[in-house]
C-alpha cells in the first residue's frame, strides 16, 4: 500500500510538471488576476494597430518596459491593437512621470505628468484625442519652496530692489493712461484726462524728404511751455480736424528716485500711430518723455505728475493711399463649427482652450501656380481659385490630432509633396503626398519618443545623399509651477531638440548625437533654418531659441556639425523670438535678422546700478533684453553685428518676421 501510495504521488508530481512546463509560455503572460502581460520586446506596430510577434494577433492587455537595469519604465494598456485604458511611466530611480487614460487609440480625459525633479506638474485634458488645456500646478515639495522665495523676495523688495519697486509704482501711472487709450478705441479723451501742471515741446526745425512720399520732421530744444489747458485745447482741435489716435506706446528707461528733498523723475520712450483718413496722410510721431513727478497721488492711489517735457522729438509724415488692404479672412471657426462648440464649451467650463492655426504653409499643391494655404494647427486646407478666393476643406479628414509644428517636401522621392508634422504628445508623422493637396493616412511614424512641446521644423539634405533630413526641435513652457529656465541667458533645460535623418524613402532615425548637435539641444527654440552660411555648398544651421538667443553651427559636408556661435560675443544674447534669412545688405552674402524681446525694465535697471550680491550675472540683462539684432554676415559663416543696429531694435516684443521687397526696388 505504502508503494502505491507513493507511485501515485510521484505521477502527480510529474502531472504536474508536465502541466506547468506546458503552460510556462502563458504563466508569463498572465498576472495572477489573469490580465495578459508581454513586454515591449514581444509586440511590434502594424500601421496602427500593436501586434503580438509571435501570433500577428491584434494584442489585448499590458505592454511592459523596462530600464536596462529592468526597472519599470513604461505600462500601456490595450485592447485589439489600440491603447485602450491606463498608461503610466516612470524615471530612471522608480518617481512617477506621468499618468493618464486612452480610448481606442486617443488619449482622454486627464493626464498628469510629473517633472523629473518634482517640482513641477502639469494637468492635461484630452478630448477625443485632442488636447483641450493644460495648466501647471505646484507640488508640496515646490510649494515650501516657494513659500521660502516669497519671504525672501518681500525683504529683498525692501532693500536690494527698494529703487525698482518705486519706478513701477510711478510707472503705474502711465501703465494707466496707456490702458484708457487701448480701452477708448481711438479717441483722444484720456490723454486730456490726464493731470498735470506743464508741458514742454519744441517747434519743427528740420525738415527731409524721403522714399515712398515720406516726410521726416526734426523738432527742436523743448523751449514751448503749455499748460494743461493749453494742451486740452490743442487735443480738441486735433480731433475737429479729423486726426484721429490709431496707437501709443510708452515705455519707462530712466527713473531716479527721490532724493534729499528732490521729486522722483522718469523717461519714457514714446510712440504715436496717428491718421487723417479724409487726406490720407498717416503720422509715427517718436520722442522721449520727461516726467517730475509733483509728490501726490490721485484717488486711486497713482503718483501725480508735475512738469512735463517732450525731447528728441521726431514725426514721419506718409501721403497716399495705404499700400495694403485686407483682401480676405480665414476663420478656422466658421470653417469648423465642431471646433468652436467645443471651445465654448471649454470656456464655460473655466479653460480658455484655443483655437489653433499655425503652422501656416503656403505651397502651390495643385499645379496651377496659384499658391494654396494650408493651416496646419487647425488641419484645413484652403484652395487658390484665383482672384484671392478660397475654396476650404479639411486637409486630413482621418486626422484627429492638431499638429503644432509641419513642412511641406518631397521626403520619399517620388515627385508628390508630402506633410511632415508633429503634434503635442505624439510621434513625428509624414504624410504622404498623393497629389491635389491630398495626403494618405495612416501616417508613417517616426520611431522615437513622443515628442511633448514640437514647435518648428527646418528640412534640408544635410548629408548630401539626395533626400531631405529634417531638424525638429521644441519649446518647453517656461515658469510652469515654478520652473525658471536656468540660466535666463543660456538655458539649456527645456525638451530635446532631434536631427531625424532620412534614408530617401521617408522613413526616419534619430542621428542627434552622430552630428554633434546633442550638446546644446535642450533649448526653448522658437524657430530653426538649415541654410548654407559659409558658402561650401553644405547646409549649415541657425537655431533661434528663448532664454539663450542665437546659436550656429557649420557643417562639414557629411552632415557633421561643428558649433562656431562664440564669435558673437554678446550679441548672441537675446529672449530670441524667431528669424529671418536674407541678403539684406546687398553685398551677396546671407545676413540673418533675430527678432527678440526688448526690455525697457533691464535697461532700467542697469542704469539705477541695482542687482543682487552673488548674481552678478545680471549684467547679462541688458544684452538678453535688448531687442532685434541684424547680424551681417562675413562669407565664411561669421556674422557681425553692424553699429546702426540701434534703429532696428526696438519693436517691442516682435514674435515673427520675414523678408520681402515689399516697395519692388530690388531689395
Amino acid at each position: 500500500m505504502e508503494i502505491v501510495v507513493k507511485m501515485r504521488l510521484i505521477v502527480n508530481i510529474l502531472i504536474g510538471l508536465v502541466f506547468l512546463l506546458g503552460c510556462s509560455k502563458k504563466a508569463d503572460l498572465e498576472n495572477t488576476t489573469g490580465e495578459v502581460r508581454v513586454g515591449l520586446q514581444d509586440v511590434e506596430q502594424k500601421g496602427l494597430i500593436v501586434v503580438l510577434k509571435s501570433s500577428g494577433e491584434a494584442f489585448t492587455g499590458m505592454v511592459e518596459e523596462q530600464w536596462p537595469n529592468g526597472e519599470k519604465k513604461r505600462v500601456s494598456e490595450y485592447k485589439s491593437g489600440r491603447k485602450n485604458g491606463k498608461s503610466l511611466e516612470w524615471y530612471l530611480g522608480g518617481q512617477m512621470k506621468s499618468k493618464g487614460q486612452w480610448l481606442n487609440g486617443k488619449r482622454e480625459g486627464l493626464f498628469l505628468i510629473v517633472s523629473q525633479d518634482g517640482l513641477e506638474q502639469y494637468e492635461e485634458i484630452y478630448r477625443d484625442g485632442v488636447l483641450s488645456s493644460r495648466k501647471g500646478s505646484a507640488s508640496d515639495k515646490l510649494k515650501a519652496q516657494i513659500r521660502d522665495a516669497t519671504l525672501t523676495r518681500e525683504q529683498m523688495d525692501k532693500d536690494v530692489w527698494k529703487d525698482e519697486m518705486a519706478s513701477q509704482d510711478y510707472e503705474s501711472t502711465i501703465v494707466r493712461l496707456w490702458d484708457d487709450l487701448r480701452a477708448a478705441k481711438h479717441d483722444w479723451q484720456p490723454l486730456h484726462d490726464f493731470i498735470f501742471n506743464s508741458l514742454k515741446i519744441g517747434d519743427p526745425k528740420k525738415t527731409s524728404n524721403h522714399q515712398h512720399s515720406v516726410k521726416k520732421v526734426i523738432f527742436g530744444a523743448a523751449e514751448k511751455t503749455l499748460s494743461r489747458a493749453q494742451w486740452q485745447s490743442q487735443l480738441v482741435q486735433w480731433k475737429k480736424l479729423g486726426f484721429r489716435l490709431v496707437e501709443t506706446e510708452w515705455h519707462q528707461e530712466v527713473f531716479e528716485p527721490s532724493l534729499d528733498g528732490k521729486p522722483a523723475s522718469s523717461q519714457f520712450k514714446i510712440v504715436a500711430h496717428v491718421e487723417h483718413k479724409k487726406n490720407e496722410e498717416r503720422y509715427i510721431i517718436r520722442g522721449r518723455l520727461h516726467i517730475r513727478w509733483s509728490g501726490k497721488r490721485d484717488v486711486s492711489g497713482r503718483p501725480i505728475a508735475s512738469d512735463m517735457k517732450l525731447t528728441e522729438m521726431l514725426l514721419l509724415r506718409r501721403n497716399g493711399v495705404v499700400p495694403f488692404i485686407k483682401s480676405a479672412v480665414l476663420d478656422v471657426l466658421v470653417e469648423d463649427p465642431q471646433k468652436r462648440r467645443r471651445l465654448q464649451q471649454s470656456a464655460k467650463a473655466g479653460s480658455p482652450g484655443n483655437a489653433l492655426a499655425a503652422p501656416l504653409l503656403v505651397e502651390d499643391l495643385t499645379g496651377d501656380g496659384l499658391p494654396e494655404i494650408l493651416l496646419a494647427g487647425a488641419n484645413r486646407l484652403f484652395l487658390n481659385r484665383g482672384g484671392m478666393s478660397f475654396e476650404s476643406r479639411v486637409l486630413i479628414p482621418e486626422l484627429q490630432r492638431e499638429l503644432m509644428a509641419a513642412s511641406l517636401a518631397d521626403f520619399d522621392g517620388d515627385g508628390n509633396l508630402d506633410l511632415f508634422g508633429v503634434a503635442n504628445g505624439a510621434v513625428p508623422a509624414l504624410f504622404l503626398g498623393k497629389g491635389e493637396g491630398h495626403f494618405a493616412f495612416p501616417p508613417k511614424t517616426v520611431q522615437i519618443a513622443p515628442i511633448d512641446f514640437p514647435q518648428s521644423v527646418s528640412v534640408g539634405d544635410i548629408d548630401k545623399d539626395g533626400d531631405l533630413d529634417v531638424y525638429l526641435a521644441q519649446y518647453k513652457p517656461p515658469y510652469g509651477a515654478g520652473q525658471m529656465p536656468t540660466p535666463y541667458y543660456d538655458a539649456n533645460d527645456g525638451a530635446p531638440a532631434l536631427l531625424l535623418i532620412n534614408d530617401g524613402k521617408g522613413t526616419f532615425t534619430d542621428g542627434t548625437q552622430s552630428s554633434g548637435l546633442d550638446k546644446k539641444n535642450r533649448r526653448r527654440t522658437f524657430s530653426g533654418s538649415l541654410v548654407d552660411l559659409d558658402a561650401d555648398k553644405d547646409l549649415d544651421l541657425v537655431v533661434v531659441s528663448d532664454f539663450a538667443g542665437i546659436d550656429i553651427y557649420l557643417n562639414d559636408g557629411v552632415g557633421k556639425f561643428s558649433d562656431v556661435t562664440d564669435h558673437l560675443g554678446n550679441h548672441r544674447y537675446s529672449f530670441g523670438m524667431s528669424h529671418a534669412l536674407a541678403d539684406f545688405n546687398g553685398d551677396g552674402k546671407i545676413d540673418i535678422y533675430m527678432t527678440g524681446m526688448g526690455s525697457t525694465t533691464a535697461r532700467r535697471l542697469t542704469r539705477l546700478g541695482q542687482g543682487r550680491k552673488g548674481f552678478e550675472h545680471l549684467k547679462a540683462a541688458p544684452d538678453m533684453g535688448y531687442g532685434n539684432r541684424l547680424l551681417l554676415g562675413q562669407g565664411i559663416g561669421r556674422f557681425q553685428q553692424p553699429e546702426y543696429n540701434d534703429l532696428l531694435a526696438r519693436t517691442g516684443w516682435s514674435w515673427g518676421c520675414t523678408p520681402w521687397d515689399f516697395d519692388n526696388d530690388g531689395d
